[in-house]
């Protein structure tokens, strides 16, 4: 693949010939097409790709919070792109989803959020609960938003500041129609990494589900 910047041909995007035109991380690419397309079908690359599906239908709604996540530090991919590759990599062991290691973003192990816990009560409520871990005034204001994933359906609903960082705790109510589903919550907050209010804060996701029991959700 070439990357081509030329003038007359600016910003197209379809073919000619057999040469191929996109964009594709803000500059012009060119390469030629496959004269023949081989699509095997063995048991081992179509449970690939329905593994690969399932993971693409419950991260593209996020993209704009693995954006925000990753604020611009991802080069040579989008941050869509390289979940989706670390998910299908490390999530997923043969035909079954496991949860436990799923991530957002790969800068969860620096969450400054502790103990983050998640139980389910009556009213199809999910509540969560935190350690602030803070002593910095902006950190503790800092919104905390909610991503809660209904791994049945792979349905997910996103909670934008669902409580401040200092609360340690938040409410979340479900459709009602998820009951007996099992959910996987993600927490977002801000962090400005060493308790030192002059850097830029980082965007940092946690996960509820790693090294914790089952969630179901109750009628």
């Amino acid at each position: 693949m070439a990357i081509t910047q030329n003038f007359n041909i600016g910003r197209t995007r379809k073919k000619l010939g057999n040469t191929v035109f996109s964009k594709q991380f803000g500059k012009n690419t060119l390469r030629t097409k496959p004269i023949q397309v081989k699509n095997p079908k063995t048991p081992g690359q179509m449970q690939t790709r329905s593994n690969l599906a399932m993971i693409v239908q419950i991260l593209r709604p996020l993209v704009r919070i693995m954006n925000t996540a990753y604020a611009g530090s991802v080069t040579g991919m989008s941050p869509f792109n390289k979940m989706t590759r670390y998910n299908l990599k490390n999530a997923v062991n043969g035909t079954e989803m496991e949860w436990n290691k799923m991530q957002l973003c790969t800068n969860c192990s620096d969450t400054p959020i502790t103990d983050f816990a998640i139980t389910a009560t009556a009213g199809h409520v999910v509540n969560c609960t935190w350690t602030k871990n803070s002593i910095l005034p902006q950190e503790l204001a800092s919104p905390v938003d909610a991503i809660v994933i209904n791994r049945t359906t792979q349905e997910l609903k996103v909670f934008k500041f669902c409580a401040a960082r200092s609360a340690e705790s938040a409410i979340l109510t479900v459709p009602a129609y998820w009951q007996g589903a099992v959910v996987s919550v993600f927490l977002q907050s801000l962090d400005y990494l060493g308790n030192d209010s002059n850097r830029t804060p980082k965007h940092i996701i946690a996960n509820a589900t790693a090294n914790l029991p089952d969630v179901t959700i109750l009628a």
